[in-house]
């Protein structure tokens, strides 16, 4: 596991590892808490569905999470996009159902984005977690603005955050600090660099030790150039002002990630600090299969029925995600 002296991190599921997550496991010396618990993939991408060697990512990921949360106290929930949040929906590319919901959320602590305030959740969330909150199985605290005690550890929730630039149409998020006596770890998802100024004040102001965070999505043409340049701005003020920073998720959806993060890099080696993908900070390479897609179709062709298999569960096509499940864990551990 690594991670600072008292707040251990270890990373579970990131764009640099083969999926859509930022799934965080962090142990204090008095509580484990599991930070947006889940996994996606993207349902198409060069106008391709998932290759096996993503779905067979995602599934290990997924059982990874489950594994995980059977030694939390805690789950925090950012916000209600499939790659952040676990639904009780049947959803094949999430490795997901109502057992696999359970056996996350049974009996556990859910601190969770707020779906009261119509203010702070778009449509689309709200719906997604009426499935989380009609659950009897679990103790469900909404977050948002919230601080949790538990013994000498300290879970601050912020305020609801613009999901990327101000006025998103994707919504808002919640940021998670984690304080263990003098150290601190700042969970910042979907926040995409930050674009927003406002939040950019908000993660200065916690002052964290390392910053969990989610860089700007370079991949989508349809962002304007102008919150990308400022998310990446962003970054660089957070680069000289934060002793390690890992970023992922949006980001890694690019080949050309590390290019847009050169000034970024400067400024950290500047000022002593540290910047890593997922995968850097585990000692891995990155392993970009969304990006890589239509790479590996050209590689490893797929039978032209094998998705619609895959949606009925059949088994043959189950035996060769497991199979290149077995080969990929032993790559990462290798």
């Amino acid at each position: 596991m690594l991670g600072l002296e008292k707040l251990h991190i270890e990373p579970i599921g990131a764009e640099s590892l083969g999926t859509r997550s930022f799934c965080f496991y962090v142990k204090t010396p008095d509580l484990a808490i599991l930070i947006d618990p889940s996994v996606a993939l993207a349902p198409r991408r060069d106008r391709l569905p998932p290759h096996i060697k993503e779905l067979a990512a995602a599934k290990l990921t997924r059982e990874l999470i489950q594994e995980r949360a059977k030694k939390c106290d805690v789950l925090v929930i950012s916000h209600f996009h499939f790659d952040h949040y676990t639904t009780s929906l049947s959803q094949v590319y999430q490795w997901t159902n109502e057992t696999i919901a359970t056996q996350l959320y049974s009996g556990k602590i859910i601190l969770a984005k707020d779906r009261s305030n119509r203010s702070s959740i778009n449509y689309s969330q709200k719906r997604r977690s009426y499935y989380l909150y009609k659950r009897e199985d679990c103790e469900i605290r909404p977050a948002d603005s919230q601080s949790f005690m538990f013994k000498q550890t300290t879970i601050r929730c912020s305020e609801p955050v613009w999901h990327g630039p101000e006025g998103s149409r994707f919504g808002w998020v919640i940021m998670t600090a984690i304080e263990y006596n003098d150290e601190k770890i700042l969970h910042a998802s979907d926040v995409q660099g930050p674009m927003s100024e406002y939040t950019l004040s908000l993660i200065e102001e916690e002052k964290p030790n390392l910053l969990l965070i989610g860089g700007p999505p370079t991949y989508l043409r349809q962002v304007p150039k102008e919150d990308l340049m400022s998310g990446i701005a962003n970054l660089k003020k957070l680069a000289s002002q934060i002793d390690m920073i890992i970023v992922d998720h949006h980001l890694l959806r690019d080949a050309k990630w590390k290019d847009h993060l050169e000034d970024v890099y400067k400024t950290a080696k500047k000022n002593g600090n540290h910047i890593y993908c997922v995968a850097e900070f585990m000692g891995l390479s990155p392993m970009l299969l969304e990006v890589q897609r239509k790479e590996l179709y050209q590689k490893m062709p797929l039978n032209e029925n094998f998705h619609n298999r895959l949606f009925k569960m059949d088994s043959e096509i189950l035996a060769m995600i497991e199979s290149e499940k077995k080969v990929l864990k032993e790559k990462l551990s290798s």
